[in-house]
């Protein structure tokens, strides 16, 4: 494996889809174009982890002023569990320092363990939990971490 991690661009947008809809087959993925669009905003940073030419992984972040809000997260799950996400986080936590960002947010499903999991490892804590945030009994939680 050679994974590096590099700013991601429009022309990408469709496999991040390909890749959300491996990751997140419930419905909840996004679409290539919405990808798309979402990466036209001028306050967005789009990171791609790539095994040599391969895109394996990506992660999204939106950031004004002193914030950020990490806003997608996937990685092919042949991928998974070999620090590819780990590796995106730390090269976003960069480039959001870059920007003169001090707090990153972010929401997770209380299901998804693997992901809080992840949140913890890179310094996240838990700081609010939003109540049916999925649907019923299906809970949001709220993680927060200073830069």
């Amino acid at each position: 494996m050679n994974i590096t991690i590099e700013r991601a661009n429009e022309s990408m947008a469709d496999v991040f889809g390909d890749i959300e809809s491996l990751v997140y087959p419930n419905g909840k993925h996004w679409s290539g174009e919405m990808f798309f669009k979402d990466m036209k905003e001028s306050n967005r940073l789009y990171l791609v982890a790539k095994d040599g030419e391969k895109i394996i992984g990506f992660i999204s972040a939106s950031y004004f002023m002193e914030n950020a809000d990490i806003l997608r997260v996937a990685v092919l799950p042949e991928y998974q569990g070999k620090d590819v996400a780990t590796e995106l986080m730390a090269e976003l936590f960069d480039g959001l320092k870059k920007l003169l960002v001090k707090k990153i947010m972010l929401e997770v499903n209380k299901a998804n363990d693997k992901a809080q999991g992840l949140y913890e490892k890179v310094g996240f804590k838990e700081i609010s939990n939003r109540k049916n945030y999925y649907g019923k009994g299906q809970d949001g939680l709220i993680y927060s971490v200073e830069l």
